[in-house]
Order: C-alpha cells, then structure tokens, then sequence
C-alpha cells in the first residue's frame, strides 16, 4: 500500500495535494488593453501550469482567452478542475465527449473544453450582452440584405 501511495504522489501530485490546473482568469473580460492584468489565478499545491496563453481583443477590451495545458494532465482532470470551480455551470458533451461545452450564467461566460494529440485547450468566452446581440443580428440582416 505504502508503494502504491508513493507512485501517485510521484506521477500524480496534484490529484493527491491539490488543484490540478491553474485556473485562468476570466476577471479580465472586458478590461482594457491598457490596464494592467492578472492573467492566472494563483497557483496551489503542484497545479499544472498552462503552456500557453492566448487573449482575443475586440474594441480595445478582453474578449475571449485560449489556454493550453500540456499532455502531462489528462482531459478528464481538467475536466473535474473546471467543473469544481465552476460547481453551477451546465455542461454539454459534443463529438463522444471529445469536446465539452460549459455554460456558466452566474459569471455570464462558456467554457469549451477539447484535446488533441499534443494538448488539451480550454477557451473562455464571455456571453454577449443583449444590445451587442441585437446590434449583431442587424449588421447581418444589413449585410444579407444588401447582397441579394
């Protein structure tokens, strides 16, 4: 038993102490460019770091974030991860759970979760406010409109 206890804790230190993944921060959503930015949350316990970081901008604000996390995590922890922090998000599983969606209305942002062969990507994506969406929906019916 004591082996068994002692191979987790070497492979897998952040099943056994903690969080596994530093968590992104979506507290930047809709800040602006110029303001300066915390991008992670503090990391605890052996957390598995993002390799990578990518922030969309519209309008001179953060709009959306990429987040990759190295292979070294498997999809379903990071799966576990986001749904204990985000304990109310609704979750829906597209492709035979090769992606998953995760629609969070208290902080008012969806969270899709995939892999590949050489990742696995979280990305962040505030929901729309209703003015934008009408104002959205008008440019295209311009825009259909004016192509006929």
């Amino acid at each position: 038993m004591k082996y068994i206890i002692s191979i987790l804790i070497i492979l897998y230190p952040h099943i056994i102490f903690g969080e596994t993944i530093q968590y992104f921060n979506p507290e930047i959503f809709g800040q602006s460019i110029h303001d300066t930015i915390v991008l992670l949350r503090p990391a605890k316990n052996n957390a598995v770091s993002p390799l990578a970081i990518s922030t969309d901008i519209k309008e001179g604000k953060y709009s959306a974030a990429t987040v990759t996390y190295p292979k070294e995590i498997s999809f379903q922890e990071v799966k576990t991860a986001i749904k204990n922090l985000y304990k109310d998000a609704k979750e829906k599983s597209f492709d035979s759970g090769k992606m998953i969606v995760f629609r969070n209305e208290k902080n008012k942002f969806a969270i899709s979760l995939t892999e590949n062969d050489s990742y696995i990507q979280v990305i962040y994506i505030p929901f729309m406010e209703t003015e934008e969406i009408i104002k959205t929906i008008s440019e295209v019916a311009k825009e259909l409109k004016s192509n006929e």
